[in-house]
Protein backbone atom coordinates (compact mmCIF):
# COMPACT_ATOMS: atom_id res chain seq x y z
CA UNK A 1 0.00 0.00 0.00
CA UNK A 2 1.23 3.50 -0.81
CA UNK A 3 1.64 5.72 2.25
CA UNK A 4 -1.09 8.36 2.22
CA UNK A 5 1.38 11.25 2.57
CA UNK A 6 3.32 9.97 -0.45
CA UNK A 7 0.09 9.57 -2.39
CA UNK A 8 -0.96 13.15 -1.61
CA UNK A 9 2.45 14.44 -2.71
CA UNK A 10 2.16 12.40 -5.93
CA UNK A 11 -1.23 13.96 -6.67
CA UNK A 12 -0.03 17.51 -6.06
CA UNK A 13 3.10 17.07 -8.16
CA UNK A 14 1.23 15.33 -10.97
CA UNK A 15 -1.66 17.78 -11.28
CA UNK A 16 -0.19 21.18 -10.63
CA UNK A 17 1.95 22.64 -13.34
CA UNK A 18 1.97 21.63 -16.07
CA UNK A 19 -1.70 20.54 -15.86
CA UNK A 20 -3.20 22.98 -13.31
CA UNK A 21 -5.89 20.45 -12.36
CA UNK A 22 -5.17 20.25 -8.65
CA UNK A 23 -7.81 20.93 -6.03
CA UNK A 24 -8.38 19.51 -2.56
CA UNK A 25 -11.63 17.96 -3.80
CA UNK A 26 -9.82 16.31 -6.72
CA UNK A 27 -7.14 14.98 -4.36
CA UNK A 28 -9.77 13.42 -2.10
CA UNK A 29 -11.65 11.95 -5.06
CA UNK A 30 -8.46 10.35 -6.33
CA UNK A 31 -7.76 9.02 -2.80
CA UNK A 32 -11.25 7.49 -2.75
CA UNK A 33 -10.62 5.94 -6.16
CA UNK A 34 -7.26 4.37 -5.30
CA UNK A 35 -8.55 3.21 -1.91
CA UNK A 36 -11.43 1.34 -3.50
CA UNK A 37 -9.95 0.22 -6.79
CA UNK A 38 -6.51 -1.05 -5.75
CA UNK A 39 -6.70 -0.97 -1.95
CA UNK A 40 -4.32 1.96 -1.74
CA UNK A 41 -2.05 0.91 -4.56
CA UNK A 42 -1.71 -2.72 -3.50
CA UNK A 43 -2.76 -4.06 -6.92
CA UNK A 44 -1.56 -3.01 -10.35
CA UNK A 45 -3.72 -5.44 -12.31
CA UNK A 46 -7.33 -6.42 -11.78
CA UNK A 47 -7.12 -9.74 -9.93
CA UNK A 48 -9.39 -12.40 -8.59
CA UNK A 49 -8.96 -13.89 -5.12
CA UNK A 50 -6.29 -16.33 -6.30
CA UNK A 51 -4.11 -13.57 -7.69
CA UNK A 52 -4.52 -14.43 -11.35
CA UNK A 53 -5.51 -11.67 -13.77
CA UNK A 54 -9.28 -11.57 -14.08
CA UNK A 55 -10.16 -8.29 -15.74
CA UNK A 56 -8.61 -5.65 -17.92
CA UNK A 57 -8.20 -2.81 -15.37
CA UNK A 58 -4.66 -1.46 -14.88
CA UNK A 59 -2.70 0.58 -12.37
CA UNK A 60 -3.40 2.08 -8.98
CA UNK A 61 -6.71 3.55 -10.19
CA UNK A 62 -7.66 0.37 -12.08
CA UNK A 63 -8.48 2.19 -15.32
CA UNK A 64 -9.50 -0.09 -18.14
CA UNK A 65 -7.56 0.22 -21.40
CA UNK A 66 -10.84 0.93 -23.22
CA UNK A 67 -11.49 3.88 -20.88
CA UNK A 68 -7.92 5.08 -21.35
CA UNK A 69 -8.18 4.89 -25.13
CA UNK A 70 -11.59 6.60 -25.16
CA UNK A 71 -10.16 9.41 -23.03
CA UNK A 72 -7.32 9.86 -25.53
CA UNK A 73 -9.43 9.63 -28.69
CA UNK A 74 -12.55 11.52 -27.64
CA UNK A 75 -11.24 14.08 -25.16
CA UNK A 76 -7.47 14.60 -25.21
CA UNK A 77 -7.27 14.47 -28.97
CA UNK A 78 -8.99 17.88 -28.93
CA UNK A 79 -6.72 19.24 -26.20
CA UNK A 80 -3.32 19.14 -27.85
CA UNK A 81 -1.49 20.93 -25.02
CA UNK A 82 -2.44 18.29 -22.45
CA UNK A 83 -1.86 15.47 -24.91
CA UNK A 84 1.61 16.84 -25.65
CA UNK A 85 2.40 17.17 -21.93
CA UNK A 86 1.45 13.53 -21.33
CA UNK A 87 4.04 12.33 -23.83
CA UNK A 88 3.42 8.89 -25.31
CA UNK A 89 -0.06 7.65 -24.49
CA UNK A 90 -0.17 3.96 -23.77
CA UNK A 91 -2.54 2.19 -21.39
CA UNK A 92 0.26 -0.04 -20.12
CA UNK A 93 1.94 3.07 -18.61
CA UNK A 94 -0.89 3.01 -16.05
CA UNK A 95 0.83 0.07 -14.31
CA UNK A 96 4.29 1.59 -13.86
CA UNK A 97 4.07 5.39 -14.24
CA UNK A 98 2.26 6.76 -11.18
CA UNK A 99 2.24 10.34 -12.46
CA UNK A 100 0.75 9.24 -15.77
CA UNK A 101 -1.88 7.12 -14.04
CA UNK A 102 -2.77 10.01 -11.72
CA UNK A 103 -3.04 12.47 -14.59
CA UNK A 104 -5.19 10.11 -16.64
CA UNK A 105 -7.50 9.41 -13.69
CA UNK A 106 -7.88 13.15 -13.01
CA UNK A 107 -8.47 13.91 -16.69
CA UNK A 108 -11.11 11.19 -16.84
CA UNK A 109 -12.93 12.84 -13.94
CA UNK A 110 -12.31 16.29 -15.45
CA UNK A 111 -14.34 15.46 -18.52
CA UNK A 112 -17.42 14.89 -16.35
CA UNK A 113 -19.58 18.01 -16.61
CA UNK A 114 -20.75 17.85 -12.97
CA UNK A 115 -18.23 19.50 -10.61
CA UNK A 116 -16.56 17.43 -7.89
CA UNK A 117 -18.46 17.90 -4.62
CA UNK A 118 -16.57 19.63 -1.81
CA UNK A 119 -17.74 17.21 0.89
CA UNK A 120 -16.46 13.67 1.35
CA UNK A 121 -19.91 12.06 1.27
CA UNK A 122 -20.65 13.75 -2.05
CA UNK A 123 -17.29 12.57 -3.37
CA UNK A 124 -18.10 8.96 -2.43
CA UNK A 125 -21.29 9.22 -4.50
CA UNK A 126 -19.45 10.98 -7.36
CA UNK A 127 -16.87 8.15 -7.45
CA UNK A 128 -19.64 5.56 -7.48
CA UNK A 129 -21.52 7.29 -10.28
CA UNK A 130 -18.66 8.30 -12.56
CA UNK A 131 -15.89 5.75 -11.95
CA UNK A 132 -17.42 2.57 -10.59
CA UNK A 133 -20.81 3.32 -12.24
CA UNK A 134 -24.24 2.68 -10.84
CA UNK A 135 -23.98 -0.94 -12.02
CA UNK A 136 -20.51 -1.48 -10.49
CA UNK A 137 -19.90 -3.90 -7.64
CA UNK A 138 -18.76 -1.35 -5.06
CA UNK A 139 -21.19 -0.28 -2.36
CA UNK A 140 -20.99 3.13 -0.70
CA UNK A 141 -20.31 1.45 2.66
CA UNK A 142 -17.41 -0.50 1.16
CA UNK A 143 -16.03 2.66 -0.47
CA UNK A 144 -16.19 4.56 2.83
CA UNK A 145 -14.45 1.72 4.69
CA UNK A 146 -11.67 1.37 2.11
CA UNK A 147 -11.12 5.12 2.02
CA UNK A 148 -10.81 5.33 5.81
CA UNK A 149 -8.44 2.32 5.82
CA UNK A 150 -6.24 4.10 3.28
CA UNK A 151 -6.48 7.75 4.26
CA UNK A 152 -7.15 7.42 7.96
Amino acid sequence: MIAIKHFRQLVRESLDPPFSLYSVAAEELLAITIAQESHGGTYLWQNDRLGFPKGPALGIYQMEPATHDDLVENFLRYRALWLDRLGSVDAHRLTYDLQYATRMARLNYYRVKEPIPADLEGQFRYYKKYWNTELGAATLDEVRKNYHNFAG
